[in-house]
């Protein structure tokens, strides 16, 4: 085999393992934002000669603990004989699947279909029944298990695994187009937020829209992304401002370097960060209707509550600090360098 052959070879191999290692670990369209906002500093850094400005790795807070998010829900239990007194409702046959407590499941989204059910059928019940003091029996579950209803709504809300891992996951941030999935989201807080008024419910449709919740994660990337251009741009126009860019538009030598600068500015902030920004502003106040109807809700925790109002409100009104004082320092050097952005 010639050295040329040889040569060939090991290029092939070189860029097959490259493309596998970035399809695996590096090429993540979740991660281009960050990647955007690191190489806006590197290429800054480059052209003054200077180390970068910080870049801060960025988490969502942890969720609340189950402890704070949980609410007793009232039990209600049926004696042998009272099961017995049911074998004309379908009620009976639901009980008897359940063992005699009625509602004791695990997963909050199957309690939650269960209380559905038991409802519909001790409605059903109440209207076949002509013993008098059954149906008194009968009126007192109802009673007992619509309280429930409402709690193992809540319940689902804030304690499933798919809710936790969409409002808390850390695992990227917004793209800015469809792979987001804005429209998954607002269709499942749509579906949930209705859910508990909802004379009945598919349980596949449930399961499907909070499967979608935690598939997208779009409330965690969302928020991770406002934290993540927060704190970064404040960086950035901070480093920015030690520099002192307006000085460097009175000679020829340092203008050139301001206008490398200004390129790259519109490179990387313009083009790239700003697109996804504006991506953002966009996600943040279509899904707000959604959130603010769920945390009108007086069933849901306070812990539950107060993180979301956190996370959607709070830091989204920091980050649109920090992005529009950047924007003001860029502004202001135009100004006082008589300089006019544009496209490339």
């Amino acid at each position: 085999m010639t050295s040329n052959c040889i040569s060939h070879k090991r290029n092939y191999i070189k860029l097959f393992l490259t493309g596998l290692i970035c399809l695996l670990v590096a090429c993540k369209p979740s991660q281009q934002l960050a990647d955007d906002l690191k190489t806006y500093q590197q290429r800054m850094a480059s052209v003054l000669e200077q180390p970068n400005a910080a870049y801060n790795n960025v988490s969502l807070p942890a969720y609340p603990a189950l402890s704070d998010l949980r609410q007793d829900q009232p039990e209600t239990t049926i004696k042998l004989a009272e099961f017995y007194q049911l074998q004309h409702c379908q009620l009976a046959t639901i009980i008897a699947q359940r063992n005699t407590t009625l509602g004791k499941l695990q997963l909050p989204s199957t309690r939650f279909i269960y209380e559905k059910t038991i409802i519909t059928s001790l409605v059903d019940c109440i209207a076949q029944t002509q013993d008098a003091q059954l149906k008194i029996k009968l009126q007192a579950w109802l009673n007992v298990k619509s309280q429930s209803l409402i709690l193992a709504w809540a319940d689902m809300l804030q304690t499933s695994t798919e809710m936790k891992q969409g409002l808390s996951s850390n695992s990227g941030f917004i793209i800015g187009d469809e792979r987001d999935g804005l429209g998954e989201t607002l269709l499942a807080l749509t579906f949930l937020a209705q859910s508990l008024k909802s004379p009945s419910i598919d349980s596949n449709e449930l399961e499907t829209h909070l499967h979608n919740i935690a598939k997208s994660a779009l409330l965690a990337n969302l928020w991770r992304s406002q934290i993540l251009l927060k704190e970064n741009l404040e960086n950035t126009t901070s480093w920015l401002q030690q520099h002192k860019l307006a000085e460097k538009c009175r000679t020829a030598k340092t203008k050139q370097n301001l206008s490398y600068l200004l390129n790259v500015f519109q490179l990387y902030f313009i083009e790239k960060i700003q697109v996804v920004a504006s991506q953002l502003n966009n996600y943040h106040y279509q899904i707000s209707p959604k959130l603010e109807s769920l945390l009108e809700h007086p069933s849901l925790s306070p812990a539950f509550k107060d993180y979301i109002q956190q996370q959607h409100y709070q830091q989204f009104a920091d980050y649109q600090i920090a992005m529009k004082e950047h924007i003001d320092y860029w502004q202001n050097i135009f100004s006082q360098c008589q300089i006019k952005p544009g496209k490339r």
